[in-house]
């Protein structure tokens, strides 16, 4: 990485510092440094292979600020759901149905690589949804998260849904941008026993945007995770999923169908990943590119 890249960096970090709980500053600043010192992950690496992240290294991203923000009427608004809106990186309580700001991210306690040492060291609070035992949400949650990026921007997000045993949730992660913009999102699930959630993502990010989007999820005895993958095309887009179950009859199901809306090629450019492993051993993880259908059977 360049000298003018680790003085964007490290000026974004210092930029989006104050806004950050004073408790996180110092491991925040550890994680940034290891982003400093591996960088974006490479082509010569075995799950990076089919995705080129040189384009990242040459670009001065600025952090994203409120700006002057979208009107209602712009942003997509999904009938009988409960919408969560985020904008720039920033939650908007006017153009939600909730008004209290999300908690504090809880951050890894060693990223995995360069990509999630950035992510950590600058994200923001992003959805933070957690569901009692034996709840059941009332209407699907709508989680809208749009950019927009007149000039090069960037807006990091960290995510965490919990679903205590036996609960059910339905939950849409709407994504949306316009302008020149990259961004990484980062979602923690966890799913207790006999909890099941159904997860449907919508990609429709703007035609010079870079998305990277890891899913972690682990998934307890007898809970299930239905997720579903709807790309509208968009700029390079790259989504992994790491799928654990941690005990017997746990069960998972990924479907992505690609409709590119003559913004991308399908499958041009994009990189993807989905693993799962059984019993919370190491997660196998396999790269293949929209549309497909991964399941396990028996």
């Amino acid at each position: 990485m360049s000298a003018g890249m680790l003085t964007t960096y490290r000026e974004a970090f210092e930029q989006l510092a104050e806004s950050r709980p004073a408790a996180q500053r110092m491991e925040r600043r550890r994680f940034l440094e290891q982003f400093l010192e591996q960088g974006f992950p490479e082509r010569h690496e075995e799950a990076w292979k089919y995705t080129d992240l040189s384009g990242l290294a040459h670009a001065e991203f600025r952090p994203a600020d409120h700006g002057e923000w979208p009107a209602e009427k712009e942003l997509p608004r999904l009938a009988n759901t409960r919408r969560f809106t985020f904008l720039n990186g920033h939650y908007d309580p006017r153009q939600s149905d909730d008004t209290e700001p999300p908690p504090a991210a809880a951050l890894p306690e060693t990223p995995e690589d360069g990509l999630a040492a950035l992510n950590a060291a600058l994200a923001g609070n992003g959805f933070n949804f957690h569901l009692p035992a034996g709840a059941r949400t009332d209407c699907p949650v709508h989680v809208l998260i749009h950019h927009r990026g007149e000039t090069p921007t960037m807006a990091h997000l960290r995510h965490h849904i919990a679903l205590e045993p036996g609960a059910e949730a339905e939950v849409i992660l709407h994504f949306t941008g316009t302008g020149h913009y990259f961004t990484t999102q980062f979602f923690d699930i966890r799913l207790g026993a006999g909890a099941r959630l159904k997860l449907c993502r919508v990609q429709d990010d703007a035609a010079n945007a870079t998305a990277l989007i890891r899913t972690d999820a682990r998934v307890g005895r007898d809970a299930c995770l239905q997720a579903s993958m709807v790309e509208l095309g968009g700029g390079l887009i790259r989504h992994d999923i790491t799928a654990v179950l941690q005990e017997t009859r746990a069960g998972r199901s990924f479907f992505g169908p690609c409709v590119p809306g003559g913004r991308a090629p399908a499958g041009g450019g994009r990189g993807g990943g989905v693993g799962a492993t059984a019993g919370g051993g190491r997660p196998r993880r396999r790269h293949r590119r929209w549309p497909f259908r991964y399941r396990r059977r028996g």
